[in-house]
């Protein structure tokens, strides 16, 4: 995958439902810190509630993408098992 790619939350979904079991519950977890003008989102992705993957970003879309993209490595290199 190339460092353009932004959409590793669909991957991720995709990933999930190409495993073809209903009982798999994607969340995400997000918060804000810093200053208004400019916040540094959070987010955390849980797979059945459990943490899969972590990111930062300028908004909370960024910070998601971010978080996919560590869960879905984490899941396709075997790191976390869900």
């Amino acid at each position: 995958m190339s460092s353009e790619h932004d959409h590793y939350r669909m991957d991720l979904n995709n990933w999930l439902q190409s495993r073809r079991n209903p009982d798999l519950k994607m969340e995400y977890k997000t918060g804000r810190s810093g200053p208004h003008h400019a916040p540094t989102w959070e987010a955390a992705v849980l797979i059945n509630g459990i943490e899969c993957g972590k990111g930062t970003g300028q908004n909370q879309g960024i910070a998601k993408e971010q978080a996919a993209k560590q869960a879905l490595k984490a899941l396709e290199e075997g790191a976390v098992v869900v």
